[in-house]
């Protein structure tokens, strides 16, 4: 059961790009010590950022390896199990081992639909929860990977681009993520769904296309106004079992009382 609270494409870039990796970031080489864990983007599920307990070293930062990728990148890499993981703009998901800094394996992604959700310019950062990588891209297509060798463990197919990155809660069991349309869902590890919450449906009353106008006009008997906007294009937040998600001019709080079943209210 979860209760809420809310208050009021671009062309294909096929240049090759690379992630550089720089001495005494949280991945080891050479003399470095073992790959710290920093799983999810700014760290945590409250988005925080607070790694008060490290320190750099009073040394200046330095290249020490440069890997080319298949495209921009728009997202944070994250690293977990002594990998490096990184999805670049175009949906490949790459990973490197954080002692050689060599590539272990890449997984491409749906290319979608050209011209309505094409799969560019992605900007999901991934996050890792216990063996599986999990990361949200344009097309509109959500990806679980297993760690160990870049398998597909789940695919959820949303039909709308995924902006948010997912957020794993800090006990771990949950990854909670939002699409563009405001379709917020937690999962287990593995992929699978627990539940599924739709903020256009429950708190503006709209059943139909979000994103046909007319259906839109049709519903409001008349002219669509800035009330009605709905998109989730930042970063959802979780705070114990509290989840945070901006939706369209909104803020919802959305409470995660462990209910497992796939049904939310």
């Amino acid at each position: 059961m979860m209760h809420a609270h809310s208050q009021s494409p671009l062309n294909r870039n096929f240049a090759i790009a690379t992630i550089t990796f720089v001495a005494y970031l949280p991945v080891a080489h050479a003399n470095l010590p073992a790959a710290e864990s920093w799983p999810q983007l700014q760290f945590d599920s409250r988005r925080s950022g607070n790694a008060e307990d490290r320190q750099l070293p009073d040394k200046p930062l330095a290249l020490i390896a440069a890997a080319p990728l298949t495209d921009a990148v728009f997202t944070a890499p994250v690293v977990a199990n002594n990998r490096v993981f990184v999805v670049d703009g175009s949906g490949v998901a790459h990973c490197f081992d954080a002692a050689t800094l060599k590539p272990l394996w890449k997984r491409e992604t749906d290319p979608g639909t050209p011209g309505r959700f094409a799969d560019v310019n992605n900007v999901s950062s991934p996050a890792v929860a216990g063996d599986y990588l999990h990361f949200g891209t344009m097309s509109g297509t959500y990806y679980v990977l297993r760690v160990a060798d870049g398998g597909v463990a789940a695919k959820i197919e949303l039909g709308e681009p995924i902006f948010s990155s997912p957020a794993v809660s800090d006990d771990g069991p949950t990854v909670y993520f939002a699409s563009l349309g405001s379709r917020i869902h937690a999962l287990k590890p593995d992929g699978t769904i627990r539940w599924t919450w739709d903020f256009v449906r429950e708190v503006l009353k709209f059943d139909g296309d979000r994103w046909n106008g007319e259906a839109w006009a049709a519903h409001k008997k008349g002219r669509v106004t800035w009330q009605d906007q709905f998109c989730c294009s930042r970063d959802l937040a979780v705070v114990g079992k509290t989840v945070v998600v901006p939706c369209g001019g909104s803020v919802v709080w959305l409470e995660d009382n462990d209910d497992t079943s796939d049904d939310a209210t």
